[in-house]
């Protein structure tokens, strides 16, 4: 039985709030980053560089990020909200409340700040399968690399 996304809103509200009111920052693209003078992204290197070559250190954490709300991982919530497929064990499962926008973001992201701790997209599953529009972003976050 499927519910309706008017319900679905209210009980992603009510286990947001349960749970703390928790947000996390989406890490735009590295392309959309506002860099220093001189500075470009090697994309085949996958550092920052000086026009000399050089690598430049560019933090993510000076970026523009984007606030949004979820629901964290469902056996500490004891959400009945689930992933579809297999989630490997070194990810951190979280839940969005679903819209064009935030798939979008999160697709789009180079990684996601959860509690100062950089973490990168995993998988991204909506939920429920095959209704349109969903309800919710079903989401696996793996720990990143602190580096630019």
């Amino acid at each position: 039985m499927l519910i309706g996304i008017r319900t679905a809103k209210a009980m992603f509200r009510a286990a947001h709030r349960a749970a703390g009111k928790p947000t996390l920052f989406l890490i735009p693209p590295v392309e959309t980053w506002t860099l220093p003078a001189g500075v470009t992204y090697d994309a085949y290197r996958d550092i920052f560089v000086t026009s000399g070559g050089a690598p430049q250190a560019v933090l993510w954490s000076d970026q523009v990020l984007k606030r949004i709300d979820y629901i964290p991982d469902r056996s500490i919530t004891g959400l009945t909200f689930s992933l579809t497929g297999i989630v490997p064990e070194d990810t951190t499962p979280v839940s969005f409340l679903w819209s064009k926008e935030t798939e979008a973001a999160l697709r789009a992201a180079w990684g996601v700040s959860l509690g100062g701790d950089l973490y990168r997209v995993a998988t991204i599953d909506l939920s429920p399968v095959g209704v349109s529009p969903a309800y919710l972003l079903n989401v696996s976050l793996r720990k990143g690399v602190l580096g630019a």
